[in-house]
């Protein structure tokens, strides 16, 4: 597959061509995200044009409960999906933009846009003051379109990032995948721990929740591992370890039939259930003999 071009927005951008672009910030890309940026990747090839998503930088546009994803997930997602373009923006840099300048000297003029896509609830502009009422008006002046796919619903409700927020820091991830289309994951660089899992006898790799993300339920949850292009069923704690050491809030988790050394090494771990929550026992045998009956029962029942 094509690698996606990325493209950082400034006052100084200017695209070649005419493109399809897709509109939104897109944290999660869940299944409602998906639909408008599968559309947009759909009219590109009808109109032999390339596809792009136009979206802000996590870094720039701060949410309450914390981003989903980061930004450079966000893009990998995307590029999976086989869009062609990203163009990233900062939201500080363009929130004092009027909607009818974001149109027509952003989208028409600087991006070559011919058609865009975007949610039914699409605002943009200074003060979120455009809808996509003006912004197909606009479109429609500067002889582009726009489409609005329907929105994806789960159980009657449409599916927003918000819930799926509201999910993951209950601990519901097999909810929050259902939204998501695919199960949440955190990306990270293997960090040195304290080296207790190995005197337990689970050698855990220690991973950095994120800065600024979603602040996921503390507990045990069954996951999935992927290291150097393999995938591994693992165990893992999200939390400070309160039995043995009271750390800031982390990832540890134990892949099964892993060995080596992943220190420095990325690794993307996906959530597929929640076990238990995070309990501060009496004693490290306590511990020891809890993280066993918690593989057993995760792993074996899945094999009778």
């Amino acid at each position: 597959m094509r690698a996606i071009r990325v493209y950082g927005f400034t006052e100084k951008t200017e695209l070649s061509g005419k493109r399809v672009i897709a509109l939104g910030f897109f944290d999660g890309v869940h299944r409602g995200h998906r639909r408008i940026i599968e559309r947009a990747r759909e009219e590109a090839r009808m109109h032999s044009l390339p596809s792009a998503v136009f979206t802000f930088s996590g870094e720039s546009f701060s949410h309450k409960g914390g981003h989903i994803y980061t930004t450079e997930e966000k893009l990998k997602i995307i590029s999976d999906m086989g869009i062609d373009e990203a163009i990233v923006a900062d939201f500080s840099e363009m929130k004092s933009q009027s909607a009818e300048d974001f149109v027509k000297d952003t989208l028409l003029s600087r991006l070559g846009c011919a058609v865009a896509l975007s949610g039914e609830d699409f605002r943009f502009g200074r003060g979120a003051m455009g809808d996509v009422a003006l912004l197909s008006s606009l479109l429609k002046e500067g002889g582009a379109i726009l489409i609005c796919p329907e929105a994806v619903t789960e159980n009657g409700r449409k599916i927003s990032s918000t819930e799926v927020r509201e999910l993951l820091a209950s601990g519901r991830v097999r909810e929050a995948a259902s939204l998501l289309g695919a199960p949440y994951f955190v990306t990270s660089k293997v960090r040195r721990g304290l080296g207790l899992g190995k005197s337990f006898g689970f050698p855990t790799v220690n991973a950095d929740t994120r800065m600024g993300g979603v602040d996921i339920l503390s507990g045990v949850y069954k996951c999935a591992v992927r290291v150097e292009g393999k995938e591994y069923p693992a165990i893992a704690n999200v939390g400070i370890c309160p039995t043995v050491s009271n750390r800031e809030k982390h990832i540890e988790a134990y892949l099964i039939g892993c060995s080596g050394d992943l220190y420095g090494k990325n690794i993307r771990i996906e959530f597929l259930d929640f076990i238990r929550p995070e309990i501060k026992f009496n004693s490290k045998e306590e511990l020891i003999m809890q993280i066993k009956l918690d593989i057993n029962k995760t792993f074996n029942k899945e094999e009778t």
